[in-house]
């Protein structure tokens, strides 16, 4: 019995990490854009160029550290 609730309770935080991830990765993709297209606006380069560059920089950049912080934020809260 102790194996299926074990089995359960993984696939429940499997479940949570996914969860997280994705959402990690939907609010870190728009916050690093305009976080990033807000700097390079107040530097002076032109608004078609910080547009461009801010989309690439959101999407490599944004999903990748909002993915890892919702993965972290999961690990931390179950102790692993």
């Amino acid at each position: 019995m102790s194996d299926v609730t074990e089995a359960d309770e993984d696939i429940e935080e499997q479940a949570e990490i996914g969860r997280a991830i994705t959402q990690g990765f939907v609010l870190g993709v728009p916050v690093t854009f305009f976080i990033f297209a807000g700097i390079m606006l107040a530097a002076g380069v032109g608004i078609p160029r910080s547009v461009g560059i801010a989309i690439w920089v959101a999407l490599i950049g944004g999903g990748f550290y909002g993915g890892v912080a919702g993965l972290l934020l999961i690990l931390n809260r179950h102790g692993h």
